[in-house]
């Protein structure tokens, strides 16, 4: 329960401008220590105030790390569910808010605020920074579990698709770059194994 109780500390390392293929345009790319933890992506989220927020016994958490099936999780969830219909992804960003994002018209925490109950709420944060509330109450969590291979694989094509967002996506960012960076934890979600750890104890 220690990781559960422990309070939020944020250190930033680097931001530099980067491209965004789903918003089409350049974006601020951050590198910073979260709780100690390394993570890397273009959001900007108020950790406190995601960690304090309010959290109702019927919200449903989808909780996975970076690349680990969760958009396939969330349409399956709106497909056995009449009442929650969708045309896009940016449909689904509303539906089912993105807790940390807060890039644009998609701010996580004001979607999820806004939603009525139940709400369907995805993050990819550690353990140690999603909202202290979620232990306290009775909601239903979701974990996601993907294999750290496929994982791996999965997250080198998002970062070739959406080149410059880690900074290092140029003509040398090859494979073996990527495994040796993967397995450092230099990625959005942090270490692989330390997050599964956690999210498992």
């Amino acid at each position: 329960m220690a990781m559960v109780n422990r309070e939020i500390t944020y250190e930033s390392i680097e931001e530099f401008t980067g491209r965004n293929q789903f918003f089409g345009k350049d974006v601020i790319c951050r590198r910073y220590l979260l709780n100690g933890t390394y993570c890397e992506g273009f959001f900007d989220p108020d950790f406190q105030a995601i960690r304090d927020m309010k959290v109702y016994e019927d919200d449903v958490f989808i909780c996975t790390y970076h690349r680990s099936g969760t958009t396939l999780t969330q349409r399956i969830m709106l497909a056995l569910n009449e009442d929650k219909k969708y045309n896009s992804l940016l449909d689904m960003f509303h539906i089912f808010p993105f807790l940390e994002m807060n890039h644009g018209p998609i701010r996580g925490l004001e979607l999820t605020a806004a939603l009525p109950p139940p709400r369907w709420i995805k993050t990819h944060l550690l353990i140690s920074a999603v909202p202290r509330e979620i232990f306290e109450k009775k909601v239903k969590l979701i974990h996601v579990y993907r294999g750290c291979k496929e994982t791996m694989i999965s997250s080198f094509h998002f970062y070739l698709t959406n080149q410059g967002l880690n900074n290092l996506v140029d003509e040398d960012f090859t494979f073996d770059k990527h495994f040796e960076r993967f397995m450092k934890g230099y990625n959005e979600s942090g270490c692989w194994f330390q997050y599964q750890k956690d999210w498992f104890d």
